[in-house]
């Protein structure tokens, strides 16, 4: 009877099997079998079975995107200033200077074509400050050289001591009897040695050590600036051809930061040797050639003008406008060791009109400060303080 019991299940559970509509599986065959067999009896409770939902998984790749399709966009360039200007037939173009590009990709566009007014206006004012300049540069020397001839003793015509001037110098002295030729050369030639040497002495670099002694030769003189106030930048250099006891020749330099004394260096050479790496040193700084008129050129060192007499010396104030630091509102004077600094950089000023040295930024012990001699003001560029300033000719009464 067992073995029949079993052959009933077997065959019932193949059965179930067949039966799609009734079967969901092997399993659910098994348990209607099973409860049908013990019908009449408690109910057995058969334990329950869910079925687990099946989860997905999906990965990205960090880092990747999808590209989009469609079309490229063309790259828009900005203009970051215009550098030039020319004009070719009836058409006028201008140099332009890209934002996020050097020098080398400039490119020249016809003013059709250029839509930004503002640059070509701030360009077109820089270009008539510089003939300003030029022009100013130009009056100076017309000056200097209409000064130096009138310096000149000239003698006289018709007057005896004219007269006399040329029998001496037709004349040979051997030829004419007494001391007078003899006073003559030696009063004279000591003289104008004396005047040649206090000049060139005074022509020399005031910081300049271990030239003792030693004058500037020729024309060989040059000071140049670099100034670029969107940096806080404000160089100078400093170029001499130095003539020293004997026959020594100097090429003397120095750099800095205006407001320090810099760096010095002092080369021994032959006299052509010295001229010819002055006229280097020279168009390295500027570009331009020495004792060219050609025009200062954009992020290069420009040459001002030295020598010229020096202004009445003058006292610096600054202005409170509350109090600080137990010092009352008002003026007050100026630290000593900054008054000569800022006194050089304003007689640069003075002496150069229209060659954009109204602004400067100079070094004055541990800050930096921009001073705009136009406005009368001074700036602290690390705490952004800025105050009026002036200029006295004499020491106020206090």
């Amino acid at each position: 009877m067992i073995s029949c019991f079993f052959f009933f299940f077997f065959f019932q559970a193949e059965d179930g099997i067949r039966d799609a509509q009734e079967s969901r599986g092997l399993g659910d065959v098994y348990k209607r079998q099973y409860q049908r067999r013990v019908r009449g009896f408690p109910s057995i409770p058969m334990p329950s079975r869910e079925r687990t939902q099946v989860v997905r998984f999906t990965y990205e790749l960090a880092g990747i995107k999808k590209k989009k399709r469609g079309r490229k966009k063309k790259q828009e360039l900005e203009v970051s200033k215009v550098v030039g200007a020319k004009k070719e037939g009836n058409k006028n173009f201008f140099k332009l200077r890209w934002k996020g590009f050097t020098p080398k990709d400039d490119t020249w566009e016809p003013a059709t074509n250029c839509s930004c007014p503002k640059l070509i206006s701030a360009f077109k004012e820089k270009e008539k400050k510089k003939e300003k300049r030029q022009k100013a540069v130009a009056k100076k020397k017309e000056k200097a050289k209409a000064t130096s001839k009138a310096t000149k003793p000239r003698a006289k015509k018709g007057t005896k001591k004219a007269a006399r001037a040329k029998v001496t110098m037709k004349k040979a002295p051997a030829k004419r009897s007494g001391t007078k030729p003899a006073r003559k050369t030696t009063a004279t030639k000591p003289a104008k040695k004396a005047v040649a040497k206090s000049a060139a002495a005074e022509a020399v670099d005031e910081k300049a050590t271990g030239v003792a002694g030693c004058e500037v030769v020729g024309e060989y003189n040059a000071k140049l600036h670099y100034i670029n106030l969107e940096e806080n930048s404000d160089k100078y250099f400093v170029i001499q051809v130095l003539a020293g006891p004997g026959q020594a020749t100097y090429l003397y330099t120095r750099w800095g930061r205006s407001g320090t004394d810099g760096q010095q260096e002092l080369t021994a050479m032959g006299r052509d040797d010295a001229i010819a790496g002055f006229k280097t040193k020279f168009k390295e700084k500027t570009g331009n050639e020495f004792g060219s008129d050609a025009p200062h050129q954009e992020g290069k060192y420009q040459s001002i003008i030295t020598g010229l007499p020096a202004l009445a010396p003058g006292v610096w104030e600054y202005n409170l406008a509350a109090p600080m630091d137990g010092m009352p509102a008002g003026w007050h004077p100026y630290h000593p060791s900054a008054i000569p600094i800022v006194e050089e950089v304003f007689v640069e000023w003075k002496n150069n009109p229209g060659a954009g040295l109204d602004v400067r930024c100079v070094q004055s012990g541990h800050y930096s400060y921009r001073v705009s001699f136009d406005k009368m003001q001074q700036t602290n560029l690390q705490t952004n303080k800025t105050r009026p300033i002036r200029r006295l000719s004499e020491q106020p009464t206090r």
